[in-house]
């Protein structure tokens, strides 16, 4: 009978291990940059799925679209986590520019557009306010694609 409870109190303690984990809401986040006189513009979307894809074409719609991988579970829980943990909602950032960066999350019914001036990969262009975003994505796209190392 001892063993029984012993059992009993360990599946518990994994489920509420599993529990301590937030759940967060099917997020989308693109990252890209262009414009200039050719409006082409080059970017990259990590899916609710964790398929991350590397995107071109003009003003700013996809024409070419590369799988580039998928992001394990885990590491995608930790974007998210970084992702909210900068509270999104308060962040304001909107500047353009000849070549314009633009890193948008969309989840649920909400839609976060952040636009600064300069090229995805300038990332001395990034601006103070987006900082803790920027960096946890910019940081999972490398892992992803090596020609951003």
């Amino acid at each position: 009978m001892t063993l029984l409870i012993s059992g009993g109190l360990f599946a518990g303690c994994a489920s509420c291990k599993h529990a301590e984990q937030p759940s967060y809401p099917l997020t989308e986040v693109s990252y890209s940059s262009g414009g200039g006189f050719s409006g082409f513009y080059t970017g990259y979307t990590i899916k609710p799925d964790r398929v991350v894809t590397r995107w071109n074409g003009r003003g700013g719609i996809p024409s070419s679209v590369d799988t580039i991988g998928t992001v394990d579970e885990q590491r995608y829980h930790t974007l998210l986590q970084k992702i909210y943990a900068a509270e999104p909602a308060q962040i304001q950032q909107q500047q353009t520019g000849n070549m314009t960066t633009a890193l948008t999350i969309v989840s649920n019914d909400e839609q976060y557009l952040y636009t600064w001036e300069g090229i995805h990969t300038d990332t001395e262009a990034v601006p103070q306010s987006t900082l803790p975003l920027h960096a946890a994505v910019w940081q999972l796209l490398q892992e992803m694609d090596p020609e951003l190392q």
